[in-house]
């Protein structure tokens, strides 16, 4: 919006000074032309009279010079007027539509994929589990249940080379609070992995078949530097909180943390593969190696003695 001086106040404010100036011009040349005839050619004595002999002179001078000066500039302001500045003022109507800009949820840094889940036990007693693990400890020979057998492929999806220094899986029932299941023994020499079908009860343990599994995750992730949208796939071996064994409905998750001390959670939902029976496994990476007696074993839950 302008606010600046109507044009038709321009024009006239201009002939008014452009007659003020003529009258001026006029009424100078009248009496300097009388001066003339009275007094002469001399400069002198026309400047003196002029200037100090009459007064009113002087000033109608002055007058005349600011006249013209004045007639002028409104003359140009009249023809060429300013443009006024536009206001900051823009009224909501005319400003263009918003763009909508849709910024991508960031990247996990890692993904949980084709995870498979072998059914070990369908109660809450973790002793009547048919996978189990044998290892030695201080000289004697233990065997504790496997309540959860899961195999998983994971994806690092940051940027750069990951290199897990050591990681967990949680779990919980609906609404609850996060636990920690209890990793089995993977790496000494001496852990051997047993399928023990709990319908067998007098001989469940001396005609145990023992398995081997080729891809274990904790033996695939010592020193391994994971490239990103590289899977790699691997078993874990898991025992889970008692108050969760048997239980089919829980929500999962991997807690990772790298060389750097940088830690990255992800969820995951295991699925349920095959039956309880070994011989139903179509997996490469697990090889029968026949029937064992692992009986002179003693049996115990590895969470309770707080190996790990």
């Amino acid at each position: 919006m302008s606010h600046g001086i109507p044009s038709w106040l321009k024009v006239l404010l201009w002939l008014l000074g452009s007659g003020v100036a003529l009258w001026g011009i006029i009424d100078a040349a009248r009496g300097y032309w009388g001066m003339y005839q009275e007094y002469g050619p001399s400069v002198h004595s026309a400047a003196h009279y002029w200037w100090k002999a009459s007064p009113f002179r002087a000033i109608a001078s002055v007058a005349i010079i600011a006249a013209v000066v004045a007639g002028g500039g409104f003359y140009l302001w009249a023809k060429h007027p300013v443009t006024p500045i536009p206001s900051t003022e823009v009224p909501l109507a005319s400003l263009p539509p918003a763009v909508s800009m849709v910024v991508p949820a960031p990247r996990e840094p890692f993904v949980v994929t084709g995870i498979t889940s072998v059914p070990a036990i369908d109660n809450s007693d973790p002793m009547t589990c048919s996978w189990w693990v044998v290892y030695e400890m201080g000289h004697k020979k233990f065997r504790s249940p496997i309540t959860n057998l899961v195999n998983i492929a994971l994806t690092s999806q940051r940027p750069g080379v990951l290199t897990i220094s050591s990681y967990s899986i949680e779990v919980r029932g609906e609404g609850g609070e996060w636990k920690k299941m209890t990793r089995l023994p993977t790496i000494s020499d001496d852990v051997a992995y047993f399928h023990a079908s709990s319908s067998s009860k007098e001989n469940q343990f001396t005609k145990a078949v023992r398995i081997e599994f080729t891809d274990i995750f904790d033996r695939l992730i010592i020193g391994k530097q994971i490239r990103p949208f590289e899977p790699f796939q691997g078993w874990l071996f898991l025992e889970s909180p008692k108050e969760f064994v048997g239980e089919k409905r829980l929500d999962w998750r991997m807690r990772i943390t790298d060389i750097t001390n940088v830690e990255f959670v992800q969820n995951f939902t295991p699925a349920p593969k095959g039956n309880e029976g070994y011989e139903s496994m179509a997996y490469g990476d697990m090889i029968t190696r026949g029937f064992q007696d692992i009986s002179d074993s003693t049996s115990v839950l590895y969470s309770e003695k707080h190996w790990r």
